[in-house]
């Protein structure tokens, strides 16, 4: 989905994707150098591609859609007018082989088009039961959207039960005293401590805790 040149505006994406009726196949194509598709996971190694692209039918720009292109064949060489680049080293997850992917006129059957919001008759002429094209675009990134909200909320959840574990670990650790105190201080009563675990954008938040049989605040 994501262009070298256009970055995460998937509405305003260069790859098109031409239908040809006199082949009854769709042509996919990358219009300019920075139109290439950019950070593809598995791009080294995989064999599909589902690819947005801006479907135009008998000339008319219908959206962006997307649709499945082959890459390589069954003895993983990439097939003609394919043209795919490692990322290079990355400043994390070195592990995913991201690359960069350029289409020359790569024709793909029609029936290679995801149609469940529009589709391509076996007459040639394009329908949508959703005849707005701006709802039409936001009711196929849908699944997209909600995939990013789990991100950020899987990211959440983890920074919450970090400071959770943080918390209760500071709420039972002790170190150092004055030679006077029987015990020794709990490390949550240093005020280093706590701006380690609240920082100062963080400050005014309430955090409460169930340790240890009583509840526990911090602010």
């Amino acid at each position: 989905m994501t262009e070298t040149g256009h970055g995460s505006n998937v509405r305003g994406i260069k790859t098109t994707a031409t239908y040809d009726k006199a082949s009854d196949s769709i042509i996919i194509h990358t219009p300019g150098k920075n139109d290439n598709k950019e950070y593809i996971g598995n791009a080294l190694h995989s064999k599909m591609a589902s690819v947005f692209a801006q479907l135009i039918v008998d000339g008319k720009n219908e959206g962006v859609h997307a649709i499945l292109v082959p890459l390589r064949n069954e003895n993983h060489e990439t097939l003609e007018g394919i043209t795919i680049e490692d990322n290079g080293y990355k400043l994390g997850l070195n592990g995913v082989d991201n690359g960069k992917i350029w289409f020359n006129n790569v024709k793909v059957p029609r029936q290679n088009l995801l149609n469940k919001y529009g589709e391509i008759k076996d007459d040639g002429s394009y329908f949508s039961s959703i005849k707005n094209p701006n709802k039409r675009f936001f009711t196929m990134l849908g699944t997209l959207v909600g995939g990013r909200i789990c991100v950020a909320r899987g990211a959440l959840g983890g920074s919450k039960m970090a400071l959770f574990i943080a918390v209760k670990y500071a709420l039972n650790r002790r170190q150092f005293n004055d030679n006077v105190k029987i015990q020794e201080d709990l490390i949550m009563d240093y005020p280093t401590h706590q701006l380690r675990l609240t920082p100062k954008n963080c400050s005014g938040l309430r955090v409460s805790f169930y340790v240890g049989g009583y509840d526990e605040t911090l602010q």
